[in-house]
């Protein structure tokens, strides 16, 4: 049994848990662990399509000043 996926794993967590980061709750270190792990990779993801669902989120507005 080959222990490259720990290896994986780990090493994605290093990357993503850095002294920058170091306050991150559980949920979400392992949110982003099961993105970095099992997610597309980041040249396929279509970013608009999520910061226009999180800007249209939520019950306040984002930049109640700004204009288009």
């Amino acid at each position: 049994m080959s222990s490259s996926c720990c290896e994986r794993g780990f090493f994605s967590m290093k990357r993503i848990k850095s002294d920058w980061r170091s306050c991150l709750s559980n949920e979400m270190l392992n949110s982003l662990l099961q993105i970095s792990v099992h997610g597309p990779p980041a040249d396929h993801y279509d970013s608009v399509k999520a910061v226009t669902k999180w800007w249209s989120s939520g019950s306040r507005a984002r930049r109640p000043q700004y204009k288009d």
